[in-house]
């Protein structure tokens, strides 16, 4: 199935023009087979053109060819299925499931009412910590999913850039793909995307045996991104509008910028910033929506892809992708508070420019610029 990929990402392409499959395509394919079995990591077109093929497999079969996906089991092909069975914590750690309780070692992580009793609970990812690990209740389904720094399962697991791994980078676009599309809350027979969550393990079965899983599991909700199936078309309009070629700049841009169309979702510049940045290297387990949004600006690759915040990030809040009121900042993204000007910033000052009628915004700075004076932590015009 995974080659089948490369018939359909044939097709998109060539409905585009023609002179796709003579250009885009063949320097892709050119790019993967020049160097042998081991194509260079810096091989875009290459690991575009696997990714968005393993992207597909994991649709079509739930698994991958190039990259293990976290909690998969091998088969034929090679293809790697993504298995929804995880009877233990990868810390030895039981977990296990009553009603609608998950227990690790008898101690209660999440509830369906929104409740846990243990170190951590995020009831918009339905997640917690327990005993070190993470767990994701899905109805009576508990899933541990091993070490807190990799918290997902199968093609939910956020791959970053390598340049040290050609599959790795494979990894990275398939990921990044189903991250955009995943999340439709689909099972069985849908005619909409689904998240790589077909199978889970046939107990004690050796070698591993797969039957169809019932309950979802490939979607963490991590990120609010869902990209209709029907806008994989704009992926490619948007990619021959940057470039082409397959590249970064050209396809991963043409992906961004399609999770923006109304038609696509209208998802806001948060939103998919949020989706951009877990695909980055060096990004804290629970980095706040703010750290996110600053890494969105300072990254030159996704601000060149998603373009400038619609407010600065220091007075954007998440959950509306809006601006705190005036003279109002958020530290996190989440909750604002009042501007306050400590060393080594210790003076509030007015912002120039602002529109008339707007709300005013204020600033901290060292030292008032003339002829503003400090008064009182302010600066001020002193009007003798």
């Amino acid at each position: 199935m995974h080659e089948f990929g490369h018939f359909v990402l044939c097709g998109l392409l060539y409905d585009e023009g023609v002179t796709n499959i003579t250009v885009a395509y063949t320097d892709a394919a050119f790019q993967r087979i020049k160097d042998g079995d081991k194509p260079s990591p810096s091989s875009q077109g290459a690991y575009i053109n696997e990714g968005f093929a393993d992207f597909f497999a994991g649709q079509v079969v739930g698994g991958t060819n190039y990259f293990v996906p976290n909690n998969s089991d091998f088969g034929l092909g090679p293809v790697f299925y993504c298995n929804g069975a995880r009877s233990t914590c990868t810390n030895g750690a039981a977990c296990g499931c009553i009603g609608t309780q998950a227990t690790c070692q008898g101690v209660g992580c999440c509830a369906a009412s929104g409740s846990g009793t243990s170190q951590t609970y995020s009831a918009s990812l339905n997640t917690t910590t327990c005993m070190g690990q993470r767990v994701v209740c899905s109805g009576v389904n508990c899933l541990c999913t091993g070490d807190p720094a990799l918290p997902s399962e199968c093609l939910d697991q956020n791959s970053v850039p390598s340049t040290t791994s050609f599959n790795a980078n494979v990894a990275r676009v398939a990921t990044l793909l189903h991250d955009a599309f995943d999340g439709q809350a689909q099972r069985g027979i849908a005619d909409v995307p689904n998240d790589a969550d077909l199978w889970t393990r046939v107990p004690g079965s050796s070698p591993a045996q797969l039957k169809f899983s019932s309950l979802g599991y490939g979607n963490l909700g991590d990120e609010d991104v869902r990209v209709p199936g029907s806008c994989m078309n704009d992926v490619l309009e948007k990619w021959d509008d940057n470039g082409n070629l397959l590249r970064e700049s050209s396809f991963l841009k043409g992906l961004t910028q399609t999770a923006l169309l109304p038609g696509c979702g209208a998802h806001s510049w948060c939103q998919t910033c949020e989706m951009l940045s877990l695909h980055r290297a060096g990004r804290p387990v629970n980095a706040t929506p703010r750290q996110d949004f600053d890494r969105c600006v300072q990254d030159d690759q996704i601000s060149d892809w998603l373009g400038p915040p619609p407010v600065e990030t220091r007075r954007l809040l998440s959950a509306s992708c809006q601006a705190c009121p005036a003279s109002e900042v958020t530290d996190d993204g989440i909750k604002c508070h009042p501007l306050v000007c400590v060393p080594p910033t210790p003076f509030r000052v007015l912002r120039g420019g602002t529109p008339l009628g707007q709300p005013p915004i204020y600033d901290c700075v060292a030292t008032c610029p003339p002829p503003l004076q400090p008064v009182g932590g302010e600066c001020l015009l002193d009007i003798p």
